[in-house]
């Protein structure tokens, strides 16, 4: 299985790769992140001949799409909402399953915690996130969210 971490030069996205680093079953993990200087470092800390790193700006649909599509499962440890929820469409678009370990991502988006959610016009939050779900299930995919209390580097 091939896996990209999206936020992999974070402190839950490195501690995640890290972990399926040492998994036998997992053929590849990429770790994606906007600093090169920080996926450098936790290249250099994972020491894992199954890691890649991508400079990558989630802003940037098309190209997080296209990074997806070379991967069987995204992990999202992204630190916002806006960002995870891009995230999540990209995922749908490239026909990926992806999970989410920081809770940012919800099918029915809270309305005090938007943090600059881009909604489409025309549709309240509980539309945008139904329309999400509906999007992913009719491509079979799943769109997970997994609560971590806490995580530390080892």
């Amino acid at each position: 299985m091939k896996i990209l971490v999206l936020g992999g030069a974070g402190k839950i996205g490195s501690a995640v790769a890290w972990d399926l680093a040492g998994d036998k079953e997992i053929e590849s993990i990429g770790i994606a992140a906007r600093n090169d200087k920080s996926l450098e470092k936790m290249k250099s800390w994972i020491a894992s001949d199954k890691l890649a790193v991508h400079i990558l700006d989630i802003a940037d649909a098309s190209a997080t799409r296209r990074l997806m599509e070379k991967y069987d499962v995204a992990v999202i440890a992204l630190p916002e909402r806006r960002s995870s929820y891009r995230t999540i469409e990209a995922a749908i678009d490239a026909g990926i399953n992806a999970v989410d370990v920081l809770e940012e991502y919800h099918r029915r988006p809270d309305p005090y915690e938007t943090e600059n959610l881009e909604v489409p016009s025309g549709m309240s939050l509980d539309e945008y996130g139904e329309s999400l779900h509906r999007r992913t299930m009719l491509q079979s995919l799943t769109e997970w969210v997994l609560l971590l209390a806490s995580a530390t580097l080892p």
